[in-house]
């Protein structure tokens, strides 16, 4: 990798800097600079001095926009193909495992049973913002959104993100993240904990394989990181959405739990080469509360006790993010550390 470590290191994210430099390598040693997606237009990349790292759906879409270099990780048609979730499962054999349509005009129009029950989202959605339940015949709430309506798959099935890369045409994984919901509101997050229950679930590992190996064939991406999430059912995994890009919300813990640094696996890829673990993996869980806080982020940093704990307070996104690891403490025992400190939390907000 040494001639990528020569170059300008560009990290395009929204993000502020603090959150970003959580995860540094050390042999970057501060030659790199963080600029604002809507600041890249104007930047004058030159691929011969600068890298490029992007963080975030808007950062990798802006960048894939301007430089479209497929081979280099930026793939225009990836990008547009994956913005539109009904032209993804359009476009690839490997996602129409859900049944799907589209809508247009607030009005849904199902052709399976009329009492199925079904999850329209915003076909260029992020974050599981503007998502209804709904039925056939039911009337959407906005004029200027197109959905896509695809049927609801029970909530007793598992949810997990993976992700992975292709680089020189090889493809592999790097992590499984298990999502964990609220009981009585299925759509809204409350943790990730690492590693996934389901790591040795040979029928994961064949699922991304089969949707990356399409995409692949479908765009031409290649030195890619790519992030999936799945439904994993009893005998079949399922794809919820595909992502050109590793995991937005979980930079942090990222590191901390895989052992791989995120920013050398984009350098690994980049130059076709296979990302390595440059640290010890450990038992990780990121627990989320939806509390209001101010525009600012706020760091605190709990070295002193036999779990290691730090908080990142997001007023962007309007939620704390909590991120607990430990070498010691089994994922039960960190869940319950999680929720005592996000109470504690939520009586200072």
């Amino acid at each position: 990798m040494s001639q990528i470590q020569n170059k300008q290191k560009i990290i395009v994210s929204y993000h502020d800097n603090l959150y970003i430099e959580t995860t540094i390598p050390d042999d970057w040693n501060n030659d790199y600079i963080v600029i604002n997606p809507n600041d890249i237009s104007s930047f004058n990349y030159n691929p011969e001095l600068h890298d490029i790292f992007p963080w975030g759906d808007l950062a990798y879409d802006t960048c894939a926009k301007q430089f479209n270099l497929p081979n280099k990780g930026f793939s225009k048609e990836l990008s547009e193909l994956c913005n539109d979730k009904y032209v993804t499962r359009e476009k690839l054999d490997s996602l129409k495992d859900i049944p799907y349509t589209v809508c247009s005009n607030r009005v849904v129009n199902w052709s399976g049973d009329p009492n199925d029950k079904l999850i329209a989202k915003p076909v260029d959605g992020c974050g599981s913002r503007d998502l209804h339940i709904v039925k056939h015949g039911d009337i959407l709430p906005d004029d200027d959104i197109t959905y896509i309506i695809e049927l609801y798959i029970d909530d007793k099935y598992h949810r997990a993100t993976i992700d992975g890369y292709i680089t020189n045409g090889q493809i592999g994984v790097l992590d499984i993240f298990d999502y964990n919901f609220y009981p009585n509101d299925p759509m809204k997050l409350t943790s990730m904990v690492y590693p996934s229950k389901f790591i040795d679930n040979q029928l994961i590992y064949d699922k991304y394989i089969e949707v990356v190996s399409e995409l692949h064939e479908k765009t031409g991406c290649n030195n890619q990181i790519i992030n999936i999430d799945i439904f994993i059912m009893d005998n079949e995994v399922k794809v919820m959405e595909i992502n050109p890009r590793m995991g937005g919300n979980y930079l942090p813990i990222f590191e901390i739990s895989t052992g791989y640094n995120p920013w050398k696996c984009h350098e690994a890829v980049y130059n076709g080469e296979i990302p390595v673990r440059t640290g010890k993996e450990h038992n990780g869980i990121c627990k989320f509360t939806y509390l209001w806080t101010d525009s600012v982020y706020k760091y605190v940093d709990d070295q002193s006790s036999d779990y290691n704990m730090f908080s990142l307070l997001a007023g962007k996104d309007s939620y704390s993010q909590l991120y607990i690891y430990s070498e010691t403490k089994s994922l039960e025992e960190l869940d319950i550390i999680a929720n005592n400190e996000l109470t504690r939390l939520s009586k200072l907000h």
